[in-house]
C-alpha cells in the first residue's frame, strides 16, 4: 500500500466523490479539505469501536482470563471486518509527525483502553492467571 501521505496528497477529490457515489460539491458540503475528510475517516469509526474497548466488564463476563480471551476474539473480528480502517490507523501511528492531531486521538484512546483493562488484569494476577508485572505492561 502506498504511503498514506502520498494518498492524501495525490488522491483527487473527484475520485473520492466518484467512489462514494456523490458529486464533487457534495464532498465539500461536509468537509473543508481532503485532510478534514481523512480525519473523519479515522475519528468517526474510532467512536464506533470505542465501546468494544472501554466497556470491557459490561460486554465480557466471566473469570479474568475468559474476559481477556473473549475481548481479544472480539477485537480480532472487529478489525478483520475493517482492514482498510486498520491500515489507516497503522499509517497514523507510524507517522505521528505527519498526523499529530490524529496520533494524539489514537494515543489517548490507547491510554483509555489501558485504564479500562487494568482492573481485569489485576484480578487475573490475584487469581494467578497472569504473571506478576505491571498491569499496564501486560495490557
Amino acid at each position: 500500500m502506498p504511503q498514506l501521505n502520498y494518498i492524501v496528497k495525490m488522491t483527487k477529490v473527484a475520485e473520492i466523490a466518484k467512489a462514494a457515489g456523490v458529486s464533487f460539491g457534495t464532498v465539500f458540503t461536509y468537509f473543508n479539505s481532503k485532510e478534514e475528510l481523512y480525519e473523519a475517516a479515522i475519528l468517526e469509526p474510532l467512536e464506533e469501536i470505542k465501546p468494544y474497548f472501554i466497556e470491557i466488564e459490561e460486554r465480557f463476563t466471566g473469570e479474568p482470563l475468559e474476559i481477556i480471551k473473549k475481548m481479544i476474539d472480539c477485537h480480532v473480528q472487529l478489525f478483520a471486518t475493517r482492514s482498510e480502517y486498520l491500515r489507516l490507523i497503522q499509517q497514523v501511528l507510524a507517522r505521528p509527525e505527519r498526523f499529530p492531531k490524529l496520533f494524539k486521538e489514537l494515543d489517548d484512546f490507547v491510554k483509555l483502553f489501558i485504564d479500562c483493562i487494568y482492573p481485569v488484569i489485576e484480578a487475573g494476577q490475584r487469581l494467578g492467571y497472569f504473571y506478576e508485572e505491571s498491569p499496564s505492561l501486560i495490557t
